[in-house]
């Protein structure tokens, strides 16, 4: 089964990027880097970083 991973970040570009790269290493090949809005990053904080991972149709 096939998956698309997200690495969802609030200002966290540098840990994001780390996440993203070991999201790759262990096989994902659709991953993209997003930032969470602005509504659940007031909510979060700075600094949160996330996988989100949905299933490919």
């Amino acid at each position: 089964m096939a998956y698309k991973v997200y690495v969802i970040h609030t200002r966290a570009e540098d840990q994001a990027q780390e996440l993203y790269d070991y999201a790759l290493s262990q096989g994902f090949d659709d991953v993209e880097i997003v930032t969470f809005g602005p509504v659940i990053a007031t909510h979060l904080g700075l600094n949160t970083v996330a996988y989100g991972i949905s299933r490919k149709k």
